[in-house]
């Protein structure tokens, strides 16, 4: 994989490291997580700053903007998904 390109193994790992993020917030807290979430979110940044094919791209911000959502609403809320 070349830097800044995303493909479909990146964007489920991308998704997955997220959604393991989402599953241990109430056992572990923000403070625990939010290196692993910063990382995450670097990671999703510098994604986007390459090409991808409009499809790849619009997952991106789905992912990135998901976890946004989530660490807003307390990642409890079923609404933030």
């Amino acid at each position: 994989m070349t830097r800044g390109t995303a493909d479909d193994v990146t964007l489920v790992f991308l998704a997955s490291q997220f959604e393991v993020i989402t599953s241990r917030y109430e056992q572990d807290g923000p403070h625990v997580l939010w290196g692993q979430a910063k990382s995450l979110h670097v990671l999703g940044h510098t994604l986007l700053a390459g090409q991808q094919p409009p499809a790849a791209r619009k997952e991106l911000f789905r992912i990135r903007g998901g976890l946004a959502r989530r660490w807003r609403a307390g990642m409890t809320d079923a609404s933030a998904l």
